[in-house]
């Protein structure tokens, strides 16, 4: 975020380059019987959350944002293309958004919490 967040103005040019720094990110998670709690360190957008419910093969998903520290915005590719105010105001790169479902998706197979568990 090379601009403070109160000083983010909207513009259809914005340097997205990368630091080469790497940034480490909390998923949790808990089932109670048909029900899963999926916890995630980033705040996403509701189309990013549908993502992360379809990886669950139960009906009912709740998924908190900012859980064990916020980390602010988890951009996908279509932000950083749009120049939106969710890809300037994050600590996180583009390509982040992909990166971050593939992890979950691990998460949930390793958890026993993905598509891959049938549900009785």
């Amino acid at each position: 975020m090379p601009i403070p967040t109160k000083e983010l103005k909207p513009t259809k040019h914005f340097d997205f380059s990368k630091t080469g720094r790497q940034q480490e990110l909390t998923i949790a998670g808990v089932s109670f019987g048909s029900i899963v709690l999926l916890g995630i360190q980033p705040e996403v957008n509701s189309l990013f959350g549908e993502k992360l419910r379809e990886l669950v093969n139960v009906q009912t998903v709740f998924i908190a944002s900012m859980v064990n520290g916020a980390i602010k915005y988890l951009p996908e590719e279509k932000d950083f293309e749009r120049v939106t105010y969710t890809a300037m105001n994050t600590q996180l790169g583009s390509g982040s958004s992909k990166q971050f479902l593939e992890e979950v998706r691990r998460f949930l197979k390793e958890s026993d919490l993905s598509v891959d568990k049938q549900i009785n």
